[in-house]
C-alpha cells in the first residue's frame, strides 16, 4: 500500500511541473537536486531528499528567481521508513553576480506523508504543510549550473488536526541544472 502511495505522489509532483517545463521559454532552467540530512527533534533520522525543480528568472538580470519544486522525502528511524511527497514554490535570491554566486532561498508547500507518526512526533493525518528555508553557491561547472546549499525543512499540519507535532530537518543539498 505504501508503494502504491509513494507512485502516486511521484506522479502527481510530475504531472504538476508539466507544464512549466513544456511551456518554458529556453532559459528556464530545469534542475534536479538531493539532499542528505537529519532530524532536528531527537529521534535521529537519516533522511533522504530528492527535489526536481524548474526555475524562472524574474528579475531582468536574472538575480531573484522563482522555483517550483517538488520534493519526494525519505525519513529512515529505527529501520521503519515514512515517505513524505509534494510540491513548494520558492524564491531565490542571487545578489551579486559573480562566477561563484551566494544565494538564499526561501519556500512553502503542501505535502502528503504515508504515516500518522514519526517516531513520538504525533502528526496525526496525512496532509502537512513545508516551510523551507536555505543558503549556497551556485557555479556554472561544463556548461551546467551546480548548486551546493544547506536547507532548513520544517513539517507541520498546521493546526489542522487534533495533534500537531512538527518536525524540523537540516539537510545539505547538491543541485545540477540540466
Amino acid at each position: 500500500m505504501k508503494k502504491l502511495i509513494v507512485f502516486q505522489l511521484l506522479i502527481i509532483a510530475l504531472l504538476a511541473m508539466f507544464p512549466f517545463v513544456v511551456f518554458g521559454d529556453e532559459k528556464n532552467n530545469f534542475e534536479i537536486g538531493v539532499g542528505a540530512g537529519t532530524d532536528m527533534s531527537g529521534i535521529a533520522s537519516k533522511d533522504v531528499l530528492l527535489t526536481p525543480a524548474f526555475n524562472m528568472p524574474i528579475s531582468a538580470n536574472g538575480n531573484l528567481r522563482a522555483r517550483l519544486e517538488g520534493d519526494f522525502e525519505l525519513i529512515n528511524y529505527t529501520g521503519r521508513t515514512v515517505f513524505v511527497g509534494g510540491i513548494a514554490p520558492f524564491l531565490k535570491l542571487l545578489p551579486f553576480g559573480w562566477k561563484v554566486n551566494p544565494f538564499i532561498e526561501i519556500g512553502a508547500g503542501a505535502n502528503l506523508i504515508t504515516s500518522r507518526t514519526i517516531a513520538n512526533q504525533e502528526i496525526d493525518g496525512p496532509f502537512l504543510f513545508s516551510l523551507m528555508s536555505g543558503a549556497g553557491i551556485e557555479m556554472m561547472i561544463n556548461k551546467a549550473l551546480v548548486s551546493l546549499s544547506y536547507r532548513f525543512r520544517h513539517l507541520s499540519n498546521g493546526d489542522i488536526y487534533k495533534h500537531n507535532q512538527s518536525l524540523n530537518t537540516q539537510y545539505i543539498m547538491l543541485s545540477i541544472g540540466l
